[in-house]
């Protein structure tokens, strides 16, 4: 009995040994992988928003016609200014 234990002991170590010498080495390759950033298409010089525009109570807080019309002039002036710096950077935001 212990002849058969010793016997099947060595074949699994003779066994075990002779697979272990013959496993390939791996292929390993190394390959850069592209991966998209996102960027702002926004300028970081571009301003904030103009404050203080008029709103209904503001305007009607004001005592005469004529003022009213020149700060709604004003108002005005400022959205347009403001809209000819944003314009271009949302052409080139839609742009892909």
């Amino acid at each position: 009995m212990r002849l058969i234990r010793f016997a099947a002991l060595g074949a699994a170590a003779a066994a075990v040994t002779a697979c272990a010498g013959h496993a390939p080495a791996p292929d390993v390759r190394y390959q850069p992988v592209p991966t998209p950033v996102a960027v702002s298409c926004v300028p970081g010089a571009l301003g904030p928003s103009p404050t203080g525009l008029e709103t209904k109570e503001s305007l009607a807080a004001v005592p005469d016609g004529p003022r009213r019309y020149m700060r709604l002039y004003a108002d005005w002036l400022a959205r347009v200014a403001r809209m000819t710096e944003t314009e271009p950077v949302v052409q080139r935001c839609r742009t892909p």
